[in-house]
């Protein structure tokens, strides 16, 4: 299932025209429900930008980074746009009831129930806030960029 989440834009050459931005953003909806379709999502590396950033937060203190969603389109030298970042919002407790139901089934490989014995913090990829590889979110909308509206008076 395609999540279209909310769309950031940023670009170190300018804006984007709406036209664009929903031509892209159409693309990556058909790229997906092919990745999805074929059950390959490999198809979809062109998305994103050679440096783009993934990841997700389980609290405020504990993130996780590997490559509702939120997208970064960045315009690449040449003009293509591509998908800079994205970051997720965890759902733990939906996806530890899952987890554990899948255990409790006997149909769990063995490499998710060692997954699933190690604390959280010490599974590969996870970190905290101070020692993330990448900002939670990327410069331009820490520095708000991207504010659409007004601050509260």
């Amino acid at each position: 299932m395609v999540s279209t989440g909310s769309v950031s834009t940023s670009s170190t050459t300018g804006g984007f025209s709406r036209a664009e931005i929903e031509e892209f953003w159409d693309s990556w909806l058909d790229i997906n429900r092919e990745a999805e379709r074929r059950g390959e999502w490999g198809i979809m590396a062109d998305w994103y930008a050679e440096d783009a950033t993934y990841g997700w937060m389980y609290t405020p203190d504990e993130h996780f980074m590997v490559g509702g969603s939120w997208f970064g389109v960045e315009r690449q030298p040449g003009g293509d746009l591509k998908i800079g970042w994205q970051r997720d919002w965890f759902d733990l407790g939906s996806t530890a009831h899952t987890f554990l139901a899948i255990a409790a089934s006997g149909k769990a490989p063995q490499g998710l129930l060692d997954r699933m014995s190690l604390n959280g913090m010490e599974q590969p990829g996870h970190y905290r806030l101070d020692d993330l590889p990448s900002t939670v979110w990327p410069p331009p909308v820490e520095r708000g960029d991207f504010v659409t509206q007004e601050s509260a008076r």
